[in-house]
């Protein structure tokens, strides 16, 4: 396609009339694309007349530069032009985030070859773009259920919710729920300061009792008496059940994990009594009649059963 001035011009207004979308939005602008949908939202509420106009003149020169080339390659003037699919494989991208905005001169460290990311601003391996939709995949694929019925918000079908986001949706998530909690989970002390630097938890995942699981936990912190500035370091923050007086506390997911693995690693006669004692007799006595119970159970109801048998001692009080 030879870009004339007029044929650019036809390409933007014939891709703009028949082809954007919010998709086609994500594809432009990336993780941008919320902001900018939001403004050709704004701009087309009244009336799509003129609306490809006035979005044009709204945006920067980066961003003009980013629509009208996905314009000018889908559209030859008011001509259609089959979409020419990527090599993935060729495309190289950060292995932690996905972004394509890796330093083009990678270093070695003696030991594999590393390149800065300006996303995650901090040194990370490259891979390909095929590789890396594979490997969150399957990251999604090993979550177990309560993991991704936390992530998903409670999706019947987690693959079908999955599949339904955008690939910056995914790589976001994958971001946030493999590589920082990872990284957090490196050093047990660098993981207690920067977890507990703000304590208010999200109303899914409070904080508990990294002994007895309560929720009846408080936090002290210290306080320089002249400056009034927060004290820095492992101990300025300290923090007491005030069920059984233990200092510490962990996320309820973190603590979840404990009660997971015990009643996975459960004798199946223990199970039975368990299961006797919340519904009485049963008709099978079989795993999936165990199983089918526990999943019943909500994450308060298992929490309960593990302190009454590993702490029968506990008087709850939340």
């Amino acid at each position: 396609m030879k870009r004339t001035n007029e044929n650019i011009v036809s390409s933007f207004f014939y891709y703009m009339w028949n082809r954007w979308s919010k998709a086609e939005c994500e594809t432009v602008f990336g993780s941008m694309s919320g902001h900018f949908w939001a403004k050709w939202c704004g701009l087309s509420s009244t009336t799509l007349s003129g609306a490809a106009e006035r979005f044009y003149a709204e945006l920067g020169n980066n961003a003009r530069d980013k629509i009208v080339e996905r314009a000018c390659e889908l559209y030859d003037g008011q001509r259609f032009v089959a979409e020419r699919k990527e090599d993935e494989s060729q495309i190289d991208v950060c292995e932690c985030c996905g972004g394509r905005n890796i330093a083009p001169d990678p270093y070695d460290d003696g030991w594999n070859t590393r390149t800065w990311c300006p996303d995650c601003e901090e040194e990370h391996y490259g891979t390909n773009l095929k590789e890396y939709k594979e490997t969150i995949d399957a990251w999604w694929n090993s979550l177990d259920d309560d993991t991704a019925g936390q992530l998903s918000q409670g999706a019947e079908d987690r693959k079908t919710w999955w599949r339904s986001l955008s690939f910056d949706q995914q790589r976001e998530l994958y971001k946030e729920n493999f590589w920082t909690k990872n990284e957090n989970n490196e050093d047990d002390d660098d993981k207690t300061t920067s977890r507990h630097t703000d304590m208010r938890a999200p109303a899914h995942d409070p904080w508990r009792c990294s002994v007895c699981g309560s929720l009846s936990v408080e936090c002290r912190t210290w306080r320089d008496v002249n400056t009034g500035e927060s004290a820095a370091g492992d101990d300025c923050i300290e923090y007491l059940c005030l069920d059984c007086e233990n200092d510490n506390v962990i996320p309820e997911s973190e603590y979840l994990q404990r009660v997971e693995e015990w009643w996975n690693g459960m004798a199946e006669n223990e199970r039975a009594k368990i299961v006797y004692a919340h519904c009485g007799k049963i008709e099978h006595t079989t795993e999936e009649a165990f199983s089918q119970f526990w999943q019943m159970c909500s994450n308060e109801q298992k929490i309960d059963i593990w302190r009454k048998i590993i702490y029968p001692d506990y008087d709850a009080n939340d």
